[in-house]
């Protein structure tokens, strides 16, 4: 019984971060989400923004809090973008 318990939670948590991570295009590119941490309120230029792994809380403003960038390898905590700026994901001022 204790058996067939690891295995099913071993399997649910392979489950999930199959199931978050990007979905790469047949060019192999993935989105992946960047949080702006300088410049203009709505800029696409990677130099403002950076890629974090814990959860950015976004607080209400009509700036660009978070952005979809395109590119082909995942990105390191603390990293830039290094493809192409793709949308932005959630409006509002971080709260690093």
């Amino acid at each position: 019984m204790l058996a067939a318990a690891v295995v099913f939670a071993v399997g649910s948590a392979f489950t999930t971060a199959k199931a978050d991570a990007p979905k790469v295009d047949k060019n192999g590119y993935a989105n992946y989400v960047f949080v702006r941490v300088s410049g203009p309120a709505n800029s696409t230029n990677a130099a403002d923004y950076r890629y974090f792994t814990g959860n950015i809380t976004c607080v209400s403003s009509s700036e660009t809090c978070k952005a979809n960038w395109s590119q082909t390898t995942a990105p390191a905590a603390n990293s830039q973008p290094t493809g192409s700026f793709v949308s932005v994901k959630e409006s509002g001022t971080p709260q690093l």
